[in-house]
């Protein structure tokens, strides 16, 4: 199956290896899926924010989360984002410890999952445009 059958009470993990290669600009790295002019749209967006932070949030919601660590263009991250049960944040920036937090549960979704590009028609929902770099090994986890 295509879909990514995700449960707002799970536990959940988003892991990624990123070589931007521009790091100023709003990038998507993963979403599950992107308002496409409705205004209830669910699932859950990964991108580098203007300020270079890596963010998880919902597509339509202005609940999100972003790492303190900034990411450089040209050099190799590796990320990892957890979600506990219903809130419980926590971002690593290449195996060390960055921040945790709470964060509005991101809503349950049996979408397509995209990597670094989307298929949407309205891009100014998703809060940015296509991933610019490279991304390797990325992983998602629902233990």
């Amino acid at each position: 199956a295509n879909e990514f059958g995700y449960d707002d009470n799970g536990n959940y993990t988003w892991s990624a290896w990123l070589y931007p290669f521009d790091a100023t600009s709003v990038q998507v790295m993963m979403k599950s899926q992107c308002d496409d002019g409705g205004t209830s749209e669910s699932g859950f967006l990964i991108w580098v924010d203007a300020s270079s932070k890596i963010c998880i949030g919902e597509p339509v919601d202005t609940a999100f989360f972003c790492s303190n660590y900034a990411v450089s263009a040209y050099k190799w991250t590796h990320f990892v984002i957890t979600q506990e049960r219903e809130s419980a944040m926590k971002v690593y920036i290449n195996g060390t410890f960055d921040k945790s937090g709470s964060m509005t549960v991101i809503d349950e979704s049996a979408e397509d999952i995209f990597i670094g590009s989307d298929t949407a028609t309205d891009w100014t929902s998703c809060n940015g445009g296509d991933y610019s770099g490279l991304m390797d090994e990325i992983l998602i986890f629902n233990i």
